[in-house]
């Protein structure tokens, strides 16, 4: 390899100079930009869950950094000349905040180890967010809080983190978490007699300029839980808009905070009482319209055609309605109902009436191809939809196919 790294011998190193050794025209994803391989850097690729650096060379924008074919490339929309000495400066408070993720993940995933002899088998420490696997059966708050304690005591110890350099041979001097996946030039990171990793990323001098890190949640997954962390200034972030928005509620129903849960479970349940009321409201008031309709509706060979169009209607209930009215009225029932120039159809007849007649599902199949739309179902009941427009017309268009359809009886 080219390149020396600069980040190893100090990660604190924001600027730098250097000279072009090769400049490469990318294919593929990365076609139209180009790979800038410099004598030395500061600029750290992509690797061991870390993500690549950004900033600049020159006034040039480096979008990202990577290793590749054993030369760490700088990824950028314009070329540079080879041979010509250049300055770097790294994008520092991304790269800071991506070495206080990395060495979060290092002091947590050790915590998980001691704590609840978890060990951790996969890492992603992206821009946004922060998640670690770990191999347990089960976790409870009562498990992720005693890994916090103990990752946090560790953090406000201000323990000291170094990085030792050794062979495979002398391994065995070292309690490691997980073996090195490589056999030469092996990078341990030690953070102050506590954790002991194989790891090629940048990290931060002590552990307290993390300040805390906080475990959010987790989800199972395969052969175990992915916790997602925070830490640093994001996590005192996260603090202080969680406790204003829990005042505020805390304020806004005029509880404590401690019976701000109790007080919200109690205004859902009464909601959902509400609701089911307003519901059973409806129900009833539709449910009658449909009843008048049906009771002044056109026949057509004795038999009631209803046709109703609704604006912003609940279609839960006018679905439930039709669906209970087909099997106790003889009847015909069309609706429309209009959300956002958007008509949602059913078409429906009694079971028992008209078989093989009126065939809802190919009428359904008629009428939205006259608005755009599709829709399908079965012969006694279809659902759809399509545009607003050109609705009335396909609405006539359908009444003259259920009268020629019932007059063939």
């Amino acid at each position: 390899m080219k390149t020396e790294k600069l980040y190893y011998k100090n990660a604190y190193q924001k600027e730098f100079s250097s000279k072009v050794l090769e400049v490469i025209e990318l294919k593929g994803d990365l076609k139209g930009k180009y790979g800038i391989i410099l004598e030395k850097t500061c600029f750290y690729p992509e690797g061991g869950g870390q993500l690549g650096d950004m900033g600049k060379i020159e006034k040039i924008l480096v979008l990202d950094t990577q290793f590749k074919d054993g030369e760490i490339i700088h990824i950028t929309e314009k070329s540079l000349e080879i041979g010509k000495k250049v300055k770097g400066k790294i994008d520092w408070p991304r790269r800071y905040k991506f070495m206080q993720n990395h060495t979060a993940q290092h002091i947590l995933s050790e915590s998980f180890l001691k704590e609840l002899r978890g060990e951790t088998f996969s890492v992603h420490l992206g821009e946004n967010s922060l998640t670690l696997d770990v191999g347990l059966t089960k976790l409870t708050w009562k498990d992720v809080y005693k890994v916090e304690n103990l990752a946090n005591k560790i953090i406000s110890a201000n323990r000291k983190i170094e990085t030792h350099w050794v062979s495979k041979d002398n391994l065995d001097k070292f309690p490691l978490r997980k073996k090195p996946k490589v056999n030469e030039d092996i990078r341990i990171v030690e953070v102050g007699k506590f954790d002991y990793s194989p790891c090629g990323g940048t990290h931060i001098e002590n552990s307290g300029e993390l300040g805390t890190v906080k475990v959010l949640k987790w989800i199972k997954v395969k052969n175990g839980f992915r916790a997602e962390f925070i830490c640093g200034e994001r996590a005192l972030n996260d603090y202080q808009w969680k406790n204003k928005m829990i005042l505020e509620i805390a304020e806004f129903l005029a509880v404590k905070k401690k019976d701000l849960k109790d007080s919200v479970e109690k205004l859902f349940e009464e909601n959902k009482t509400q609701r089911k009321k307003i519901e059973e409201m409806q129900y009833k008031l539709l449910e009658d319209k449909f009843k008048s309709e049906i009771n002044q509706s056109q026949r057509i060979e004795g038999i009631p055609v209803v046709k109703l169009i609704f604006n912003d209607g609940n279609f839960k209930i006018i679905r439930k309605i039709v669906t209970n009215l087909i099997e106790v009225e003889k009847s015909i029932i069309l609706i429309a109902n209009i959300i956002n120039k958007k008509a949602n159809l059913i078409f429906a007849r009694s079971s028992k009436e008209n078989e093989n007649q009126v065939e809802m599902n190919a009428l359904l199949k008629l009428f939205t191809s006259k608005i755009g739309g599709k829709g399908g179902g079965k012969p006694n009941f279809a659902q759809g939809g399509g545009n607003v427009e050109g609705l009335e017309e396909a609405f006539k268009l359908i009444f003259k196919k259920i009268e020629e359809n019932l007059r063939k009886k």
